[in-house]
């Protein structure tokens, strides 16, 4: 259980990268104090094709900044935000994101 903090420390170095494909930080105890980060790497790393990041305590702001970064990658095929908090609004700023991700393949929310 990394919580936000080793999160933060971990997407800091992830930034440095460019090839990243698959990110998986599900059930890290993470918050929307780790969103910044995430949305970060996420940016830096165009080819990422799989984003799992269920099972954490991410809510509506967190999951907002990470919806916006999702918008600069195009090869995004898994997004799992599942046992999230999140609400009818978050939902569909999400859904305007992963309406560009023609990639998209399998999308968890639950």
């Amino acid at each position: 259980d990394l919580l936000s903090r080793g999160v933060v420390i971990i997407a800091s170095a992830l930034k440095q990268l460019s090839s990243l494909r698959i990110l998986s930080l599900c059930s890290n105890g993470m918050s929307d104090d780790a969103a910044e980060e995430i949305s970060a790497v996420i940016t830096s790393n165009t080819l990422l094709v799989d984003l799992l990041l269920g099972n954490n305590q991410l809510r509506d702001a967190g999951v907002c900044t990470i919806a916006t970064a999702l918008g600069s990658t195009r090869l995004l095929r898994k997004l799992d935000l599942s046992s999230n908090y999140i609400s009818p609004k978050a939902a569909r700023e999400l859904a305007i994101t992963v309406s560009n991700c023609s990639d998209l393949q399998q999308l968890f929310l639950n």
